[in-house]
């Protein structure tokens, strides 16, 4: 829709035989503005375009930043505190751009409008205002402290929540907390890391570890002491074990972050095969050979 006040600023500034030839009917006349289709039809496309030309109030630029966190902090989650550079509104103009005690002017060159037409043969574009930029309005006194911009760069510590379960590559989203802007403030995204681990690998929910076990405790079976995110937990292996089977403990892995449960714990053992031997621990492994053929 258009404004009529936009209506009266382009004929004030239109040539009237230009339009005349256009539109076939002179434009100043009330009668035709109100009752020729053409001059409807024209006058809502310039409007129209008058008014995409012009700058729009924008939501304030989203930040990104990184932050790092633990397996332990990972699976628990946490609180940490992180600082941000950013643009905020300057704390002595309030954002405006002019000098305490002052204020912003309409601007002369469009006297407000925030456009210029600008003529290309017989017909005429709405251009931004070369000297307000398309805001209507200028600084005569400067802000001493953001020199006109209405922003300045601050540093904020920011406390964040790490939820259980977040995996590296998450973004976490906090709302409002990024740059200022005339139609409030953008958002900060901070995107996870999550450091590696001497024990654990992760893969996605699941939680994979390595235990190493003697020859012996492979061929009869044993019960070992495995670590988890817990706490140690005793796990039994059967008789004939073999090197490189995994094991999985249920419910012993990283906590689902949109789901409810934990993932698993895959435990994969490796039997030692020792490098060298006694002469009567070879008398005892030949012996058992033996038995086995």
């Amino acid at each position: 829709m258009f404004d009529p006040r936009d209506l009266a600023t382009l004929f004030e500034r239109a040539p009237r035989d230009v339009l005349s030839i256009i539109l076939d009917v002179d434009p100043t006349k009330p009668e035709n503005q109100t009752t020729n289709p053409a001059y409807r039809i024209w006058a809502h496309s310039a409007c129209s375009r008058l008014h995409e030309t012009l700058p729009e109030a924008a939501r304030g630029r989203d930040l990104e930043a990184g932050v790092s966190v633990t397996l332990e902090e990972a699976y628990r989650g946490t609180e940490k505190t992180i600082s941000v550079s950013r643009r905020d509104s300057c704390p002595v103009c309030g954002g405006s751009g002019a000098a305490p005690g002052t204020s912003k002017t309409t601007c002369p060159e469009c006297r407000g409008t925030g456009s210029k037409l600008v003529s290309s043969g017989i017909f005429q574009m709405a251009q931004p205002c070369p000297r307000c930029g398309g805001t209507g309005s200028i600084i005569l006194s400067l802000c001493p402290e953001c020199a006109g911009q209405g922003k300045v760069t601050v540093t904020k510590s920011l406390s964040v929540t790490i939820p259980p379960g977040v995996d590296t590559g998450a973004r976490l989203r906090m709302k409002g907390e990024g740059e200022s802007g005339e139609k409030g403030k953008g958002d900060l995204f901070l995107v996870v890391e999550v450091l590696p681990h001497s024990q654990f690998q992760r893969q996605g929910a699941d939680l994979l570890t390595e235990l190493s076990i003697s020859l012996p405790r492979a061929v009869l079976g044993a019960e070992l002491s495995v670590p988890t995110m817990d706490g140690a937990v005793v796990m039994k292996i059967p008789a004939g074990t073999q090197s490189g089977t995994v094991f999985r403990l249920k419910g012993k892995g990283m906590p689902e972050l949109r789901g409810k449960g934990n993932g698993d714990e895959l435990v994969k053992v490796s039997v030692v095969i020792p490098r060298a031997v006694s002469a009567r621990q070879r008398e005892l492994i030949e012996e058992f050979e033996k038995t086995i053929q």
